[in-house]
């Protein structure tokens, strides 16, 4: 040690006698080397740390998953007692590694068994996981924050909301998105509620999550009407969203309101209501619907072309033949010949007759229809 010191002693005196350029490029060189040599010292011990985690998990990995499956599948053989027991013999030690290893088999074991949340839940409390998982929803950091309601939204194992609740209004849009599809799910008695909660437009990963989320409650039977939500809603992107919902899970109690929202002044509105009057098949609208198709924008006029290719009732068979002679735009042309040639019984020989235009242009839009290996049709 004394001989490091007097070495960098040495240095300084000899830097003294540098000029001032010569002393700056010699600080430049030094300070280089130190940070360096830090950044390399930080690399090491964080090379060591992710070595030995990964050494601890893979000795815990197999006994946790022998237990758990043990647990999960005879719960009723065990006491609340022998399940700690066992568990504390297994882990030695409460640690976060051991909580995280915990976790990850749960999830796993829930994900390919579809254990009950009863089940679930016992084993989850019982082993204390409940109290480091809440304590990381109040964790300094978003990232620790988002994993546990990820965690708790995995297992299926809210605790009537009172975990994700203070999130909900959170500043972080990623957190507060998280927060409120996971109270949407786990609070039941008020989750339709959350439809008035939000004030901002729904993404497309927010629909496929919101979507997800109510296709659970409908795997547990407690998926009610969306017409309320979607009556009172000013929010168009949730108005939109609501009445996708309601063309997809078959909702026909909310006709009138379908109805209604097909002669909205918003044009998306419109296009949502129309494709989801469609989805349920609501066959008296056709009738309205190409009266009112010329009025109609471009993406309304692809929307009734679409539910009426749905309805498939053999009545709007002229309408078809009209519009496919009178429209120019490409991409509408080539919808409409596609619900032509699927278009109940007639459609085909329909389909046929145009196919004796000399048109090269109308010609490839039906040839291109007719191939069986083109799979997305109206995209030509």
């Amino acid at each position: 040690m004394n001989e490091l010191w007097y070495s960098l002693v040495e240095m300084y005196y000899v830097a003294e006698t540098f000029s001032m350029e010569n002393f700056i490029v010699f600080l430049m060189v030094v300070s280089n080397f130190l940070i360096f040599t830090i950044l390399l010292l930080f690399l090491l011990v964080a090379i060591t740390r992710t070595k030995m985690i990964a050494k601890k998990t893979a000795s815990l990995h197999p006994k946790l998953s022998l237990f758990f499956n043990d647990i999960l599948k005879n719960h009723k053989k065990y006491t609340d007692q022998e399940i700690v027991t066992k568990y504390n013999e297994i882990i030695k030690k409460k640690s976060r590694l051991a909580y995280n290893t915990s976790i990850d088999i749960m999830v796993e074991l829930k994900e390919s068994n579809n254990y009950s949340n009863e089940i679930i839940a016992r084993v989850f409390n019982l082993l204390s996981l409940n109290t480091y998982v809440n304590n990381k929803t109040n964790h300094i950091k978003s990232s620790e924050v988002y994993k546990a309601i990820d965690i708790l939204d995995q297992l299926d194992i809210h605790s009537e909301g009172l975990n994700v609740l203070p999130h909900v209004h959170s500043k972080n849009i990623e957190i507060r998105k998280k927060a409120r599809l996971s109270y949407f799910l786990s609070n039941e008695k008020e989750s339709f509620n959350f439809f008035n909660t939000i004030d901002g437009d729904i993404s497309r990963w927010d629909f496929i999550e919101l979507m997800n989320s109510l296709e659970k409650l409908k795997e547990k039977g407690t998926l009610r009407s969306l017409g309320p939500w979607l009556a009172n809603n000013t929010n168009k992107s949730v108005t939109c969203f609501l009445i996708k919902a309601i063309g997809h899970f078959n909702q026909f109690e909310n006709k009138e309101l379908l109805l209604e929202k097909a002669l909205d002044k918003d044009e998306d509105i419109r296009i949502a209501a129309i494709e989801a009057l469609g989805a349920l098949k609501i066959e008296e609208v056709e009738t309205m619907l190409t009266d009112n198709y010329e009025k109609e924008t471009i993406e309304c006029q692809k929307a009734i072309i679409k539910s009426i290719k749905n309805f498939n009732t053999g009545k709007s068979l002229d309408f078809l033949e009209k519009v496919y002679n009178n429209t120019y735009q490409h991409d509408i042309k080539t919808s409409i010949a596609n619900t032509i040639y699927s278009y109940n019984g007639e459609g085909r020989n329909l389909f046929e007759k145009l196919k004796q235009t000399s048109n090269h242009s109308k010609l490839s839009i039906l040839k291109h229809v007719e191939t069986p290996l083109i799979k997305f049709k109206e995209y030509a």
